[in-house]
């Protein structure tokens, strides 16, 4: 107990505790692709399977769940003061995605027959999905384009007395599409 004890306090006096962007960063990517695996999964076995009710349902509830677990990666993690805005931003756009999910499942849960289904993506929910979707996809690529930019940032600013955190390549790849 003594040793685990001691262990843990030298574990945490070990550095600031604040992640570097790039951990940041791998962090982040880790979640994301995580998430996109689940979801391509779920849109494969979805759109190879006859459209059923159950089915669908089935996928929506898997489907928040993946976007529910994405959620609670973002937030756990405690971004660096250069990633602060984005961080917040990122968390925003997610919980519009799944809160718009989540309505298009509720909706999905009301239809009874598969006739229904070929229309759930032309409803007000699914319209409004589709747009945040459309928001989230542009968020994302804006997020790899700034990540993206530290290797040209690297570039221009070389010397010693440059800030390390300015000499930071962060190489990520979020698969925004």
């Amino acid at each position: 107990m003594i040793v685990a004890i001691c262990l843990a306090t030298l574990l945490s006096g070990c550095g600031s505790g604040e992640l570097t962007l790039g951990e940041y960063a791998d962090e982040l990517e880790v979640l994301v692709t995580t998430m996109n695996r689940k979801i391509t999964v779920l849109d494969s076995d979805l759109e190879s399977e006859p459209l059923t009710v159950e089915g669908t349902q089935n996928y929506f509830e898997e489907k928040i769940a993946a976007r529910d677990e994405l959620l609670e990666g973002f937030r756990a993690i405690e971004p660096p003061d250069e990633a602060a805005d984005m961080h917040a931003a990122a968390l925003d756009i997610l919980a519009k995605l799944t809160n718009a999910e989540r309505t298009l499942a509720q909706q999905a849960d009301e239809i009874e027959t598969a006739d229904e289904l070929s229309e759930l993506w032309n409803t007000q929910a699914g319209l409004a999905l589709g747009a945040v979707d459309d928001d989230a996809r542009a968020f994302c690529e804006t997020a790899q384009a700034q990540f993206d930019s530290t290797t040209d940032r690297a570039a221009v600013f070389e010397g010693p007395w440059i800030p390390s955190e300015l000499k930071e390549v962060v190489q990520v790849f979020f698969g925004c599409s």
